[in-house]
């Protein structure tokens, strides 16, 4: 199976050299033991730092928000942290 990643995904070198031996040794690979996604559930824990905040908005805003979450199928919260990261990158712009 070909992992085709989102157009505006941008791949390292070495990202894109990884990619590429895993597509090309798939039949040779075997499943993770409990221990070794254990590890590699620590090591992810251990990368992402996540700082909790506390923040004011309308009752009606939350709802709204909560209501597009639930219709895509995600958390509200997700949709907070993805429009902080793209506003961040330059992706969207903030209008007041």
């Amino acid at each position: 199976m070909k992992y085709i990643p989102p157009k505006d995904l941008k791949l390292s070198q070495e990202e894109q050299e990884i990619l590429e031996f895993v597509e090309n040794n798939l039949d040779q690979l075997t499943p993770p033991t409990e221990e070794e996604k254990i590890a590699w559930k620590m090591v992810a824990e251990n990368t992402i730092k996540r700082k909790n905040i506390n923040m004011r908005a309308t009752e009606s805003d939350m709802e709204k928000l909560k209501a597009r979450a639930a219709d895509l199928g995600i958390g509200y919260q997700t949709i907070i942290t993805t429009l902080i990261r793209q506003y961040l990158s330059g992706k969207i712009r903030l209008e007041l």
